[in-house]
């Protein structure tokens, strides 16, 4: 399902939307959807410019790590963050080798979606994550 809107008030709101289906067995059977509105946008087009690109393998990831390649050598990961599908920020870590590639740990991260955004000093990526 795809649910698309402007919301232009109330990003970060203590209470979140909900939305629903009213027929009873929907609503026994759980059907409805909870979601924060924020005030910032993680987009690919928008964040993923400049210079060389990035790989993630293994993805989708079955154990608690995976590892990122940049595909230009000359690029050095400095910082690595882990955004829930909400776009939650769940990890943020200095990157501790500054190389082109890195092994990102993802503990005890719940299965579902996620974005990862890698920093260089020249470029920024984003990409997702499927953990199993």
């Amino acid at each position: 399902m795809r649910f698309i809107t402007k919301f232009e008030d109330f990003a970060n709101d203590p209470v979140p939307y909900m939305f629903h289906c009213h027929m009873l067995i929907h609503e026994d059977g759980g059907m409805m959807l909870q979601f924060e509105v924020v005030d910032e946008t993680i987009g690919i087009n928008d964040i993923q410019n400049g210079k060389g690109e990035m790989s993630i393998f293994p993805n989708p990831v079955s154990g608690n790590e995976t590892t990122i390649r940049l595909s230009d050598d000359n690029l050095k990961i400095s910082r690595y963050e882990i955004y829930s599908s909400s776009g939650v920020l769940t990890q943020g870590y200095d990157a501790e080798n500054n190389s082109p590639t890195a092994r990102i740990k993802l503990g005890d991260t719940k299965p579902g979606l996620y974005f990862l955004k890698v920093f260089t000093a020249e470029n920024v990526f984003l990409n997702k994550i499927i953990k199993k």
